[in-house]
């Protein structure tokens, strides 16, 4: 079986130089299935789906229980919700900093979410995600998934 083992310490220091560290207590993921490491060179002005499990029917992850996204530039990571259109298909686009990793624990999201709040919608699953580069350079991109 697989495991990711998640160690997180921030480190800060205000404008009167006084640092303060703050540590997350480490988390292991044990009994994966599945883990995936991609390494992508995205050239500027450029789209990669990185992850479909519903336009393949190769063995591919059809689901996630864990997600890191590390990039030496900034780009975008997007998240399709309800890409089949059962109860009403989502887009988010957030960004990833440069040096900055994303990480999320799960592909469960919001789909039909309403006009005030993504809450008021339809729990639902992540089912596609892609990244953009609109840095102006080309961008190294580490992605971790498992299941």
């Amino acid at each position: 079986m697989a495991q990711v083992k998640i160690d997180v310490t921030i480190t800060t220091t205000d404008t009167m130089s006084k640092k303060d560290k703050f540590s997350v207590p480490t988390k292991t993921i044990s009994s994966l299935t599945k883990l995936v490491k991609r390494e992508i060179s995205l050239d500027t002005a450029t789209t990669l789906v990185f992850w479909d499990p519903l336009a393949t029917t190769v063995d591919v992850m059809q689901d996630f229980d864990f997600l890191f996204v590390w990039t030496d530039g900034d780009v975008y990571l997007e998240r399709i919700v309800d890409d089949g259109g059962e109860v009403g298909k989502v887009v988010y686009a957030d960004k990833v900093g440069k040096d900055t990793p994303l990480m999320m624990s799960a592909d469960d999201a919001f789909a039909n979410v309403g006009a005030d709040d993504a809450f008021s919608g339809t729990a639902d699953l992540i089912e596609r995600l892609g990244l953009r580069n609109d840095s102006g350079a080309t961008r190294k991109i580490t992605v971790i998934m498992a299941t």
